[in-house]
């Protein structure tokens, strides 16, 4: 079974302040304002076939709007995949609380004070760790 659009938006779908989010918001407001985008590939994807029977997929809207991201992020299958099913797994791996949102400013001018001798560091300590434990 598949549908055009969700009928009601999410809370995950509210839009971060980034510049980023702000572009995307942008082009999803340019594909609101244009449904004729999701008619054209609604009909691409049933083939002229019944949607109202079958599993559940993924919306009309969604496949044109994981595209968008495909493209405009550069992203191969895997990474989009990743991106769309974890949103929060890069906040984990950093540990970022939840009222935690470093600008890029913030990140560059952080990361680039670590030197070429600590990033050294860091390499032999992950080497010996590796050595260690026979993962290498």
């Amino acid at each position: 079974m598949r549908h055009k659009r969700d009928r009601q938006l999410n809370i995950s779908q509210i839009m971060p302040r980034n510049k980023i989010a702000q572009e995307l918001q942008g082009i999803s407001e340019i594909l609101d304002a244009n449904p004729k985008i999701v008619e054209l590939a609604y009909r691409d994807l049933t083939n002229g076939c019944a949607a109202d029977n079958g599993r559940e997929g993924i919306t009309a809207e969604q496949v044109v709007r994981s595209a968008i991201l495909k493209q405009y992020r550069m992203l191969n299958y895997e990474e989009l995949s990743f991106h769309l099913e974890d949103p929060h797994a890069f906040r984990g791996f950093a540990r970022l609380g939840m009222n935690q949102y470093p600008s890029d400013s913030v990140l560059q001018g952080n990361i680039k004070m670590l030197s070429a001798e600590t990033w050294e560091g860091i390499n032999r300590v992950l080497l010996c760790y590796g050595g260690m434990n026979g993962q290498w």
